[in-house]
């Protein structure tokens, strides 16, 4: 498959469970990948920070640590989980009470057990596309930003000022300490090339 597969990250206390999980679906062939395993809430966080998966399939009853808690600590410190993994729930209890802690958490979907083979891989497809849709969106604006970062720094540097478009009140701070470190980062470093030539 020509596609980035997507990672999948499956949490379950019980063995049996993640092991037909990893069998009821043809992962390859939706484009997504298995890339490992836990068995509780505190082992779940090692593997999110380890493995960066994009999509991970959650028990809410587990030892150690619950699904619940794993989708607090988540969503209430994203800095300490930079993958920005989704989740689905898988629960062996249709409980109100834990679909709206687990939907006000952040998480995609909320599944009973014995899940619906069906049912899951329409859920996996959704999301999968969903995650690609965000990472192709912020590739292009990563690379519209870093072009447009290049022009302002060469038209600083080569001309002292800067087109109407300039205003550094909306301009990050962070754009502008790249820009000042590093213009080979910012693509400049053929406008100064030529710069050189110029001069001599």
């Amino acid at each position: 498959m020509s596609e980035r597969l997507i990672k999948v990250l499956i949490v379950d206390d019980e063995s049996i469970v993640r092991n037909g999980l990893k069998k009821i679906i043809n992962w390859e062939k939706i484009g997504c990948t298995i890339c490992g395993e836990a068995s509780n809430g505190k082992e779940a966080l090692e593997k999110i920070n380890e493995l960066f998966p994009s999509i991970v399939l959650l028990d809410v009853t587990m030892p150690v640590m619950s699904g619940i808690e794993v989708l607090a600590e988540v969503h209430n410190n994203p800095k300490n989980y930079p993958g920005n993994p989704q989740f689905i729930i898988l629960s062996g209890y249709s409980d109100f009470d834990y679909a709206h802690k687990a939907i006000n958490y952040g998480a995609k979907g909320y599944l009973v057990k014995p899940v619906d083979e069906d049912i899951l891989e329409e859920k996996i497809i959704a999301l999968a596309n969903e995650v690609r849709l965000e990472t192709e969106t912020n590739s292009l604006r990563t690379k519209s930003n870093k072009e447009n970062l290049a022009k302002k720094f060469s038209q600083m540097f080569l001309f002292g000022a800067v087109d109407d478009a300039f205003n550094p009140e909306e301009d990050s701070e962070d754009m502008f300490r790249v820009a000042v470190i590093s213009p080979v980062l910012c693509g400049c470093e053929g406008q100064l090339q030529s710069l050189k030539f110029a001069i001599e």
